[in-house]
């Protein structure tokens, strides 16, 4: 490039680097590409920006302050293009509303993925009733996210073990507390009392599945277990609910 053609570069330079700057363009500004851009034509868009933005363009700039922002609007476009011709991180740009993530949401996201994976590997080992390696599992996808799930199942494979009884107790709890509407840690809670022919506390985890879910069949079923043929004593107070709730159906005369 001749002089002129160094003067205009570097205008044109300053004008983009504004842009850049205080419109906060997103990958997609950046190109001049409409959100719904296909693969051809964010291609088209990049071979255009490097038309532009040539490597070799940068050794010729020589005011140091031209050169940084050259540098910058380089590495920029490379990262744009990075993202937006490729499929996954598209999508989760695209997910984040047009902007990337921060190192502190990329290490959040991180660690949620790979709570996930611990989780799924220990529900496999869990079905092949590989117990004590799905706890060690488990203990650490809860270590990167507390989940309900995840204590639900580390509580349903402690209880396969005689002395880890108290701990499965209170990890059933566990997940009962950040799930309360989720019948199933009361089920747990209630088929480890059961287990443990403490039959009264059992009837009180069963009774309080019933009053989430009234026709939930194990919980019905344990309760009858329990009550013998006098059932009505131990599910009077579900059958007024569900009096209440469908007045109608009780309330047909029988023909």
């Amino acid at each position: 490039m001749d002089k002129d053609d160094l003067k205009m570069f570097s205008a044109n330079l300053k004008t983009l680097y504004g842009e850049i700057i205080n419109k906060d363009l997103d990958h997609f500004d950046f190109f001049g590409l409409p959100k719904t851009a296909t693969q051809k034509e964010i291609e088209e868009g990049y071979r255009g920006f490097l038309t532009e933005f040539h490597p070799d363009k940068g050794e010729l700039i020589k005011d140091p302050d031209d050169k940084d922002k050259f540098d910058y609007i380089l590495n920029r476009g490379r990262t744009a293009f990075n993202v937006i011709s490729n499929y996954e991180k598209r999508a989760q740009y695209e997910k984040n509303g047009f902007r990337e993530m921060s190192s502190d949401e990329e290490k959040e996201e991180e660690s949620t993925n790979k709570s996930k994976n611990l989780y799924k590997k220990a529900k496999t080992l869990y079905h092949q009733q590989k117990f004590d390696i799905a706890i060690t599992a488990l203990k650490q996808s809860i270590e990167l996210e507390e989940k309900a799930d995840s204590f639900l199942l580390m509580g349903l494979c402690q209880a396969n073990f005689v002395t880890m009884k108290k701990e499965a107790e209170q990890s059933l709890l566990k997940a009962a507390e950040l799930e309360s509407w989720n019948p199933e840690p009361y089920v747990a809670l209630g088929m480890l009392f059961y287990s443990e022919k403490l039959f009264k506390r059992a009837e009180g985890y069963f009774r309080k599945v019933l009053e989430i879910e009234p026709g939930h069949e194990l919980a019905g079923k344990k309760l009858n277990e329990i009550a013998g043929p006098d059932r009505k004593d131990i599910l009077g107070d579900v059958q007024d609910k569900l009096k209440k709730a469908i007045p109608s159906i009780f309330s047909k005369k029988k023909k």
